[in-house]
């Protein structure tokens, strides 16, 4: 798991570095984090454990025996985006379970949830 993230921070950085650069003046970057819809489909059903391993790969942790990182892939994002300039929209932990199509899609959001991170990003702007 460090190994892969290692390379999104590579690539994250390469891509965020060329939107920033080759945007207009008062244009901005903005990237988000990742939320967790793992609870609210089949995968938290059948095992209650995914949504915490879900949430360590996002925000690091540990789960003794299971799976430890000092940054998950969000930290990875927030990272590269201070580097580059990039703005970030905080998505993890925004969304709740009733905004997640949910059963055997384990990651888009509903109509609902697609209003809250348009929300999220609009305040992102606002700043």
């Amino acid at each position: 798991m460090d190994a892969a993230l290692t390379g999104v921070a590579e690539r994250l950085t390469t891509i965020l570095g060329a939107l920033v650069d080759a945007a207009v003046r008062d244009t901005e970057v903005v990237v988000t984090t990742y939320y967790n819809p793992i609870g609210s489909c089949v995968l938290g059903q059948r095992n209650p454990a995914a949504p915490r391993i879900a949430d360590v790969g996002l925000e690091g942790g540990s789960i003794p025996g299971v799976l430890t990182l000092t940054a998950g892939l969000n930290d990875v994002i927030r990272e590269v985006a201070a580097g580059t300039g990039a703005q970030v929209a905080e998505l993890y932990g925004e969304l709740g379970p009733g905004q997640y199509i949910g059963g055997e899609d384990c990651l888009h959001p509903n109509a609902a949830g697609h209003v809250r991170i348009a929300e999220l990003l609009y305040a992102t702007l606002a700043h």
